[in-house]
């Protein structure tokens, strides 16, 4: 493996988050209900020095969610007092420098919504109308595993990219990570992902972006923990 991987001008590297595993104070979705994270993070308030800490490891992006409980508390009533924090976390990002990855949902769903019987309901569908298919699937045979069980095959993110390419679109990594407590298999993972992904480039493929999950220790959905980037 080469010693130092070369990654095109302008390529973005950056961290995740999931509003609900780091904001806090988010009691009005389905999983508060389930597996209530309390404060988590505590995101929602001390963004702005999270902001710093990713400023201080060379990011030049991030990506978060917006939280559709925040934003929407009940059926086409919108909270502007909201949607103004999300605009100052946009802010906070570009006056840092650091380009803003948004997610406008990550698996949330307010109270409003699962009354309604959540997305088994057909009615909802005005909301999101495109469909992801993976037909395709790799499985990691080399049996390293992750605190959550979860195999570790970096190889395995090489095959995705190449099947990927004959889509002919710009390609962002924006979640790759792992559960690790002790932190003792992050750097491997890190940089074996990173040597498969330069790999994947050199053959022309056009990775722009790669985002490390997460950038804090968060709330897991259901192991109701908070450990070593967990998820």
């Amino acid at each position: 493996m080469a010693k130092i991987l070369r990654f095109p001008p302008g390529f973005l590297w950056g961290s995740s988050t999931s509003a609900y595993q780091v904001e806090g104070g988010i009691e009005n979705c389905d999983w508060a209900k389930a597996y209530p994270a309390g404060m988590a993070c505590d995101h929602y308030n001390r963004y702005q020095e999270d902001f710093d800490l990713l400023k201080s490891l060379n990011q030049n992006t991030y990506r978060f969610s917006i939280e559709w409980s925040r934003i929407e508390p009940q059926e086409g009533r919108f909270d502007e007092k909201e949607i103004e924090h999300y605009r100052q976390v946009i802010l906070a990002l570009r006056k840092r420098g650091i380009e803003p990855f948004v997610g406008l949902w990550h698996w949330t769903t307010p109270l409003w919504l699962t009354e309604k019987g959540g997305w088994v309901n057909k009615k909802i569908n005005y909301y999101f109308h495109d469909r992801l298919k993976f037909p395709f699937l790799i499985r990691n045979e080399n049996k390293v595993l992750s605190d959550l069980g979860w195999e570790i095959y970096p190889e395995g993110i090489y095959y995705v990219l190449k099947n990927l390419e004959k889509y002919q679109k710009p390609i962002y990594i924006t979640e790759n990570g792992l559960a690790d407590d002790k932190d003792s298999l992050r750097k491997d993972f890190i940089k074996n992902h990173l040597y498969w992904i330069h790999k994947a480039i050199q053959e022309k493929i056009d990775v722009k972006g790669y985002f490390h999950w997460s950038l804090m220790d968060n709330f897991e959905w259901d192991k109701k923990v908070s450990g070593q980037n967990l998820d």
